[in-house]
């Protein structure tokens, strides 16, 4: 058993935030789990954030083994896209596309019946067109960008974390890749 000073002393190490924050972001090693965060991220991102969509498709996030990392800075990103006049101006179109549909009003008065489902605001034409473009685009995002991953990105993200001042600055071990040996601290 450590002694209490032992444990102290490890909180005010200056890179230990650091090494918490890239332990609990993981998964960099997976092109399927940077995709599924950047994927995730971008569902987010596009919906305004009055509707309970985002906060589920976030909690999904968190509870899936997505990079969290990827998934939060594809969201901001993704985010501040969607607030452009033009996306907003196609989101209200497809939205009031959608919901002039007789068939699909039904199904929403019925969806309606729900307490928590009504939180959804599908009756919103800029919520129910955003949503409708983040789900016919997440699983192109999630393949171009899986991808994308598999062909560079994890190469770019291991020399990234091979340089000496990323190592020092989080205060981590250098991060092992499928086919290295580990290395100790620095």
């Amino acid at each position: 058993m450590t002694s209490p000073d032992r444990m102290g002393s490890d909180r005010k190490r200056p890179g230990h935030f650091w090494k918490r924050l890239f332990d609990s972001v993981g998964g960099i090693d997976s092109s399927r789990r940077l995709a599924t965060g950047i994927a995730l991220g971008m569902l987010i991102g596009l919906v305004p954030k009055e509707s309970l969509f985002p906060y589920l498709v976030g909690v999904a996030l968190i509870l899936s083994p997505a990079n969290l990392l990827t998934g939060i800075v594809s969201a901001l990103l993704f985010g501040m896209l969607a607030k452009t006049a033009v996306l907003m101006s196609v989101f209200d179109q497809l939205g009031i596309f959608m919901l002039s549909r007789d068939w699909l009003i039904d199904r929403i008065g019925a969806v309606y019946q729900y307490p928590l489902l009504s939180w959804l605001r599908l009756e919103n034409s800029a919520v129910a067109g955003s949503i409708l473009v983040g789900l016919v685009t997440v699983f192109p995002v999630y393949v171009v960008s899986e991808r994308w991953f598999k062909a560079q990105g994890i190469g770019l993200l291991e020399k990234t974390m091979q340089l000496q001042f990323f190592r020092r600055f989080l205060g981590v071990r250098k991060r092992t890749f499928p086919g290295q040996q580990s290395e100790s601290l620095i």
